[in-house]
């Protein structure tokens, strides 16, 4: 089948447990899971975590394996069996989740469901959601025809609307037997017959900024309750676009470096006076006169304006047009050189 059925007809779940038969089923906070996705830039975002499903359906892995990490040192494994099993043996057991008519392609039952839900507050600055996943399945290759396991990772957005977003080329959530296509042999010390190729899923969230969205990964058996599908999951993010948390970032540098430039500006006096007091040679007495002024003529030039106490007395207020970050740092940098070149040469003397 080639096209993902609408989502209103299935995951009997979002509409509530009522339908579940489980076994062991368990529901808990699952932030430690959320976190070990989330890449370090990302992680104050995480609003909620809850993961359902069997014992041991969930991993966290510090492993090296099928190249994940992707980012930081964890990621997380789902799976419909025992999701440690893949790289480190058996931990825990399963008994998961069964839906009737859950399948989200065929409509069929599904059992060990495992399901990690993760709410996260969108950036102000966010242009896309991204992640990395694998998939891969022990029903592979003798099964295939038979058991059709699945992973999904959809995101739940402010609306009530829904959007798929780890889909394989075709556009098809990954699940065993769509063509196999991109499968292949894992590393042999990996308890998983087949695996797809790595692949990023993205979605704009810019419509979305100050607003929380529900991400979902889920993953299930088709109709049999043994042989098991895993899916890696890591470097969860938001990657930022233009927006207002870019202008503030950049007032930001240009009020640090002003104040950095100011500190070092109101040194120089003081140990360019020093420096020709005891001695220090005329070539480098006019180097840190070059440099100086040159600092000074870039700071201006950065705030538009030719009274360098004016900048001093609004650094830490509002201003328009708003000065120009690099040449802010170049007067930095410059002033910094000057302060550095003179205490070098005054120390020198004076030992």
């Amino acid at each position: 089948m080639k096209k993902l059925i609408t989502l209103g007809i299935v995951f009997l779940f979002l509409a509530g447990v009522g339908g579940f038969t489980t076994a062991q089923s368990l529901t808990r906070d699952a932030k430690q899971e959320a976190l070990a996705i989330l890449s370090k830039d990302s992680r104050n975002t995480l609003v909620s975590a809850t993961f359902e499903g069997g014992d041991g359906q969930i991993f966290i892995s510090n492993i090296d394996k099928l190249e994940f990490p992707i980012e930081g040192n964890s990621y997380v494994i789902l799976s419909s069996g025992i999701a440690s099993n893949a790289v480190n043996g058996n931990i825990g057991s399963t008994g998961g989740i069964s839906v009737p008519n859950g399948h989200p392609v065929f409509g069929t039952e599904i059992n060990d469901v495992a399901t990690l839900t993760i709410k996260l507050k969108v950036p102000a600055n966010a242009k896309t959601l991204s992640f990395k996943w694998l998939f891969g399945s022990n029903e592979i290759p003798c099964c295939v025809d038979e058991y059709r396991d699945f992973f999904r990772a959809y995101v739940i957005l402010p609306d009530g609307s829904t959007k798929d977003m780890a889909l394989l080329p075709n556009g098809n959530i990954p699940y065993v037997g769509d063509g196999i296509q991109n499968y292949t042999s894992p590393d042999p010390t990996v308890d998983i017959n087949e695996v797809t190729s790595i692949y990023t899923a993205s979605l704009d969230v810019s419509k979305y900024r100050g607003k929380v969205i529900t991400l979902v990964f889920q993953i299930a058996d088709e109709d049999d309750y043994s042989v098991d599908t895993f899916a890696f999951i890591d470097d969860l993010k938001f990657i930022g676009g233009k927006g207002k948390a870019d202008k503030r970032s950049y007032i930001m540098m240009i009020q640090i470096w002003s104040k950095y430039f100011f500190n070092k500006y109101d040194q120089f006096a003081a140990l360019y006076a020093k420096a020709e007091e005891i001695g220090v040679s005329n070539e480098t007495l006019k180097k840190a006169l070059e440099l100086h002024l040159n600092a000074t003529e870039q700071m201006l030039y950065a705030w538009h304006t030719d009274d360098l106490e004016s900048i001093r007395a609004k650094i830490w207020k509002q201003y328009v047009p708003l000065p120009r970050v690099y040449a802010v740092r170049r007067a930095y940098l410059y002033e910094r050189d000057v302060i550095s070149l003179l205490e070098s040469a005054i120390q020198e003397i004076e030992s």
